[in-house]
């Protein structure tokens, strides 16, 4: 049976070693880059009350203190909490838990296997904290990687164009078979791949010229 939260319940306390197993089950079922497990963290430990294992984060207290004197001092649970979170991130990374560069190359063959364009993917992983010299080069290499190329490493920049151009015309083919054929259904395969993220000029040249309305 759920247990509810009863209304007076007091937080639960979290300490270094549960912030890092809680990040390290997270990271057990995919990557995450640091800006996103460090908010997943947040989220899960908001309002919780820290408690110190080593008293290096809170004042000493003395074994006669009583539970609501200890609440009620100058503690900070917050940034004590905020701390754990990014001394756990920084021994992740140093141990090789984190690394967003694994992320990001991840991230990419898991957005390309859905679908998503090159301009919606480098969007996503800027917003999770990938800086974007470095999302635009996995966004880059995964088209090309996805596409077959040989050696993409070498690949130019219009042969980089040319896989994003397949890739869309393959998937309006799927979701709009008949789309050079009507111009209505032409323009609700472009706006797919539009929210898809497919930049306008390579939706113009996956699709070609707009077909003009039947005669009567």
């Amino acid at each position: 049976m759920r247990r509810h939260s009863r209304r007076g319940d007091k937080p639960r306390r979290v300490n270094k070693a549960q912030v890092q197993t809680a990040a390290l089950g997270l990271l057990a079922r995919r990557e995450y880059s640091a800006l996103e497990l460090a908010d997943k963290l947040r989220q899960r430990f908001r309002g919780c009350l820290w408690q110190s294992q080593d008293n290096f984060f809170e004042p000493s207290i003395s074994p006669e203190s009583s539970e609501d004197t200890f609440e009620e001092s100058t503690l900070d649970h917050s940034e004590c909490i905020e701390n754990a979170i990014g001394d756990c991130l920084q021994k992740l990374k140093a141990d090789g838990y984190l690394n967003d560069e694994r992320f990001a190359e991840a991230y990419v063959r898991s957005r390309l296997g859905r679908g998503l364009g090159q301009k919606r993917i480098l969007r996503e992983l800027v917003e999770k904290g990938i800086q974007f010299d470095v999302a635009e080069d996995f966004v880059s290499q995964g088209v090309l990687n996805w596409s077959g190329a040989s050696d993409p490493d070498h690949m130019e920049s219009h042969q980089l164009r040319d896989s994003e151009r397949q890739r869309a015309r393959d998937l309006a083919d799927r979701k709009y078979p008949n789309f050079a054929e009507d111009a209505k259904t032409w323009g609700r395969a472009a706006r797919f791949l539009q929210r898809r993220g497919f930049d306008f000029d390579v939706i113009r040249s996956a699709l070609g010229q707009t077909p003009r309305a039947s005669a009567d």
